[in-house]
């Protein structure tokens, strides 16, 4: 199987390779690779919402294909005792080709729908 992946940062559509986008700021990271048995690709898209902390947020990108939002890249923080935070997320998979215009407007999406609440 070729293990070819490939990860996009969206910070205005620049794309960036695994070992490029680590500590990277961006709304939403996306994953795609090839399926054994499947003639296309498959993926994720892991979104950030514009309430969390730090948004966008750096994400945490390492070369065994672990993503995932990283909010102490950007220097230390604390959480108080008895203090809540909530973050807010969303993932989309797909198959096939990822549609850059597709997933912003997903995340525009989630964002609009979330801020409501």
């Amino acid at each position: 199987m070729n293990k070819a992946y490939v990860f996009i940062v969206a910070i205005i559509q620049i794309r960036f390779l695994y070992r490029e986008a680590e500590g990277k700021r961006a709304r939403w990271v996306s994953c795609s690779m090839p399926i054994e048995g499947r003639t296309d690709n498959a993926g994720f898209v892991f979104m950030d919402h514009p309430n969390n902390p730090e948004h966008p947020v750096p994400w945490r990108v390492d070369g065994e294909l672990g993503i995932s939002p990283s909010r102490c890249i950007a220097g230390q923080w604390e959480l108080g005792k008895a203090e809540i935070q909530i973050h807010q997320y969303r993932i989309l998979v797909f198959c096939g080709d990822r549609d850059p215009s597709l997933v912003n407007n997903n995340w525009r999406d989630f964002c609009i729908k979330t801020s409501m609440n």
